[in-house]
């Protein structure tokens, strides 16, 4: 976005004129970091004013900023903080909010150069969430998400969880983020999502999945998902999960799915997957799994890459299906496909006793190492 800032006027030759300007800073309205106070107040009240006095950026100074409620977003404005470790939005212990800030129907708009500390925050705690309405022209960047304290906690725990429920959300990007500390990336998908990006995060020990993608909604519609380059480690479940949030929803459609170069390793549970894609009511087409390097940790029951149809009955399927050049080893099993109509699957190396799980009975028209399938 083009950058803005308040004019700061000065007298010269008997006239104003604009002199060296200044950005739209919380400190302004009354945020004082490491003072021990809840600077919620000041930060909505900083966008608010760079919202409508038509400033595009608030900048947040370096500091710990105490977050004691839920902060709701708005549109047009970047918050901006001095980087990672530098800038510590931080969730006050006796805070009730289940999120940081909500963004409902929020549009051009992006968060850039903070830590979100959790502070041993409950479970279904984020610090980005996505609700009511869906938001879009939305990027989150360069931030780091961590919980320095998470004993004791459990149940998962996002920084960004995507479940706008009453219209889709529209032109994500989640980029170059780091998340430590039993959280997940993303979660949730609510009326669906159309043009995400989560590309170049890292992610260390997730509860449960490193990035999830997922719905209870019977007409949501993903469409145009790219993950990746993504770098994530010692996932306790799955490292990149996709479909309906429950066997038994129906989790709307998938279309255009792209599943690329990401590094995935260290799984912590014995019947961990490294891409698991479960399939929905009206199922998933045109799906690339290309290109990515995944380390099961040689735990007992493992598997590299699963398509399932586990609640369907045979009727939920995949179609369009690409699984190309992936390196997987130290896994009990290599790829399980159910369900899958048209397939290639070419160039993987699959160092396992059981590299292919794909019962005819069960598939059609996959087709292995042809040429060109890729």
């Amino acid at each position: 976005m083009v950058r803005w800032f308040a004019p700061v006027l000065m007298m010269l030759s008997g006239t104003f004129v604009a002199a060296q300007e200044r950005p739209v800073s919380v400190l302004d309205f009354g945020a004082v970091p490491g003072d021990g106070r809840a600077d919620d107040e000041a930060i909505v009240a900083a966008l608010r004013y760079a919202r409508d006095r038509g400033f595009n950026e608030v900048v947040l100074p370096q500091g710990e900023y105490l977050i004691a409620a839920q902060m709701s977003y708005v549109s047009g404005v970047d918050l901006v903080g001095a980087g990672c470790g530098r800038t510590v939005l931080k969730r006050s212990a006796g805070s009730r909010g289940q999120m940081m800030f909500e963004l409902d129907g929020t549009s051009d708009a992006s968060l850039r150069g903070m830590t979100f500390e959790y502070s041993g925050a409950p479970e279904f705690y984020r610090a980005i969430g996505f609700r009511g309405a869906g938001s879009q022209n939305i990027v989150i960047e360069r931030n780091c998400f961590s919980d320095r304290n998470p004993t004791g906690v459990g149940g998962d725990r996002w920084a960004v969880e995507l479940s706008a429920e009453d219209s889709p959300s529209r032109n994500v990007t989640i980029s170059n983020n780091e998340v430590r500390g039993r959280l997940q990336l993303t979660a949730g998908g609510g009326a669906g999502v159309s043009r995400l990006r989560l590309s170049e995060n890292t992610v260390i020990g997730a509860t449960a999945n490193g990035i999830g993608l997922s719905t209870l909604s019977d007409s949501a519609v993903f469409d145009d998902i790219e993950i990746r380059d993504n770098d994530i480690r010692n996932s306790s479940s799955i490292g990149i999960f996709i479909g309906p949030d429950q066997p038994y929803a129906d989790g709307g459609k998938f279309n255009n799915i792209r599943i690329i170069d990401n590094r995935i390793d260290g799984l912590t549970s014995r019947f961990g997957y490294g891409i698991f894609l479960r399939a929905s009511r009206n199922g998933f087409s045109q799906v690339s799994i290309n290109g990515n390097s995944l380390d099961g940790g040689a735990a007992e029951k493992t598997t590299a890459i699963r398509l399932t149809d586990d609640h369907g009955k045979g009727q939920r399927n995949f179609s369009g299906v690409r699984i190309c050049q992936n390196d997987a080893r130290r896994f009990s099993r290599g790829l399980w496909l159910e369900n899958v109509d048209t397939a290639a699957i070419d160039g993987n190396r699959v160092d396992t006793g059981r590299p292919y799980l794909v019962e005819p009975s069960v598939n059609h028209d996959v087709r292995f190492d042809s040429a060109g399938g890729c």
